[in-house]
C-alpha cells in the first residue's frame, strides 16, 4: 500500500501499490503526482516532515504543536512551551494527578492506612517468628536470617512511615 500526501501534508488517497515500486516511477502509478507531494508506506493521522522524510509527529509533538493535552500522563503539563513532569513521591499510597494544580495526592482514607499499616504489623510479627524458629533450629541458617532480619529492618520503616501518614489525617 502506498500513501499520498500533498506538500501541505494533506492526506490525498492510499493506492493498493507496493511501495518500493512506486517510488521508483510515481507518475505511472499516480498520473497527478507532484515532486512535492509525499508519499508513505503507513498511513499518518498527523504527518511531519523530517530531514525530507515523512513520519508520523511523535506524542510530545502532538501535545505541544496540535494542543492535545489529553495524551499527557498523570505528572505531566505543559509550562512556556514545555511538558514538565512531577515525580510522585514515594510516600503516596495510592496515588492521583491533579490535572489544575499539577501535584499529586494521597487517595487512601486514614481507616485504609490503618489496615495497611495492621497487616504490615502482622508482617512484621512473622518475620519475628520465623527467625526464631531458625535460630533454634539445629541447622546453620545464618544467610536465611540475615534475609528476614534486612526484610524487618525494611517493614519496621514502613510501619514508621505509615504511623506518620497517620498522625497527618
Amino acid at each position: 500500500m502506498t500513501h499520498i500526501y500533498d506538500n501541505n501534508l494533506n492526506y490525498i488517497l492510499t493506492l493498493n501499490y507496493n511501495f518500493e515500486e512506486f517510488k521508483t516511477k510515481p507518475k505511472k502509478y499516480f498520473p497527478d503526482w507532484k515532486n512535492s507531494y509525499y508519499a508513505s508506506e503507513q498511513k499518518y493521522e498527523h504527518p511531519v516532515i523530517e530531514e525530507g522524510q515523512i513520519r508520523e509527529m511523535t506524542r510530545e509533538e502532538k501535545i505541544l504543536n496540535l494542543n492535545m493535552s489529553e495524551l499527557l500522563q498523570d505528572g505531566e503539563y505543559i509550562k512556556n512551551g514545555e511538558i514538565l513532569i512531577v515525580e510522585c513521591p514515594e510516600s503516596i499510597l495510592r496515588k492521583a494527578w491533579d490535572k489544575e494544580n499539577h501535584i499529586w495526592y494521597e487517595t487512601m482514607t486514614k481507616e485504609e492506612i490503618v489496615e495497611v499499616r495492621a497487616n504490615k504489623i502482622l508482617e512484621y510479627q512473622k518475620l519475628v517468628e520465623n527467625k526464631n524458629m531458625l535460630e533454634a533450629s539445629k541447622f546453620t541458617s545464618t544467610d536465611e536470617i540475615s534475609f528476614i532480619v534486612v526484610k524487618m529492618n525494611n517493614l519496621e520503616i514502613e510501619i514508621n512511615n505509615l504511623e506518620n501518614k497517620i498522625e497527618t489525617f
